[in-house]
């Protein structure tokens, strides 16, 4: 479950946003465009505007004109492939999170948006006066939210300590979501992060091997000392305008690709090495005899000279088979990631709203080619037998239309009816 918080002053405008169409993605929720209140200790159930719970908030932040940003948002998703939680859940979710981070005696209301996802609104101000200082407000929601993981048996969101890329903006998530297709430098740290594994302990020339096997593009970032201060990535086939690659630096993908993180997994020995070494040891141990009358310190020189070719033919053939391995590593990382966001996409509020207002369209037309007569001024039943004589003669895309462009629960135009 991912969390977002934002705060600010205009809860007028953020309650017509929460209960409008939506800018970036459409809210459309039991059927309905826009969000209804499904929680909270402000606002009634089921309520699909905002004056109620709005004019109660501003009364509150009233008795501190002096708070500045007194309005706290947060809103809450669960991941693809994560059950649907009821309107209940997702109260208790909320409640829950209230009560670990210190507002749920605050005025606030929870309003859904879709299946996947609800936002929070808090005034950190009181009727009373008094004020929640929401200090450390994004690490509390982090505590809170993995405990509520824990609990409903969700898919666990990375914290902030494990995950360590950027957030992507809001233009790249757009664009998944439009397309289907997954962000580039999402795509592009998946892959080098299979390549890093593959290449420990290798060394940089097996590492950028690995790279160019997995697709990647990669240039090192060298001071005029001669020193490497980083790397910089780019994925094969991702251009900008002009045709040139699209480079991101190794902290833009993540704080485990930073050089300075980089740099000791790619030159300290990986456990595959360590445990070819010990295995050269022995095996040389076995194989190189003491001569009759050899000193103790020439035999030992021998099985050690003996141990060191072994390991270094172990670590060449390691270093032959890691550009294949890295390769099919990365191809397995990269496709993970796109057929997440292909599945996110289907289950946008946005790109499901858009089909159903292309097949609306299609199936408005379609109909009028079949009847031109409008049914305005028909009786129940004179329209429901119309309507059945048009679906018998109609084609087979006139209904597949129809029913893609409901929806779930939704009945567009009154053409069921």
């Amino acid at each position: 479950m991912i969390a977002a918080i934002s705060r600010g002053s205009d809860v007028a405008g953020l309650g017509r946003y929460l209960h409008g169409p939506g800018r970036a993605n459409e809210h459309v929720y039991a059927g309905r465009s826009g969000g209804a209140v499904i929680g909270g200790n402000l606002g009634a159930d089921g309520e699909r505007g905002p004056a109620s719970w709005t004019s109660s908030m501003r009364a509150a932040m009233q008795a501190r004109p002096d708070v500045a940003k007194a309005v706290w948002h947060m809103s809450l998703r669960t991941a693809p492939g994560d059950p649907v939680l009821s309107d209940a859940a997702w109260r208790d979710v909320a409640q829950g999170m209230g009560e670990s981070m210190g507002w749920a005696d605050r005025p606030w209301v929870v309003i859904r948006h879709a299946e996947d996802h609800v936002h929070v609104v808090v005034s950190r101000v009181g009727f009373d006066g008094s004020l929640w200082h929401a200090r450390h407000d994004f690490r509390a929601a982090q505590r809170a939210r993995v405990a509520i993981e824990a609990e409903l048996g969700l898919t666990a969101a990375p914290t902030r300590s494990q995950d360590g890329a950027p957030p992507l903006t809001r233009g790249e998530v757009a664009a998944g979501l439009r397309t289907g297709a997954a962000p580039g430098r999402e795509v592009l740290a998946a892959r080098v992060s299979a390549v890093v594994e593959q290449a420990r302990g290798l060394g940089r020339e097996t590492f950028e091997a690995a790279l160019t096997e997995a697709g990647v593009q990669a240039r090192a970032n060298v001071a005029s000392t001669g020193r490497v201060s980083g790397y910089s990535f780019a994925l094969d086939g991702h251009q900008d305008a002009a045709g040139a690659p699209v480079w991101f630096k190794g902290s833009a993908l993540g704080r485990e690709l930073s050089w300075s993180r980089l740099e000791p997994v790619l030159a300290a020995p990986a456990p595959a090495v360590e445990q070819a070494a010990r295995q050269a040891q022995a095996q040389a141990v076995a194989q190189v005899p003491r001569k009759r009358l050899e000193l103790p310190g020439r035999h030992q020189a021998r099985v050690q000279a003996a141990a060191e070719a072994e390991v270094a033919r172990r670590v060449a053939g390691m270093r032959r088979q890691a550009p294949r391995l890295a390769g099919r590593e990365a191809g397995h990382a990269s496709r993970q990631v796109r057929a997440r966001w292909a599945q996110r996409a289907e289950r946008s509020p946005r790109t499901l709203v858009s089909a159903q207002r292309a097949a609306l369209a299609q199936v408005r037309k379609l109909h009028q080619a079949a009847f031109p007569t409008a049914l305005k001024g028909q009786t129940l039943r004179q329209r429901m037998a119309t309507l059945k004589a048009a679906q018998d003669a109609a084609p087979a895309r006139v209904r597949t239309a129809r029913n893609v462009a409901r929806g779930p629960g939704r009945d567009p135009g009154g053409l069921g009816r």
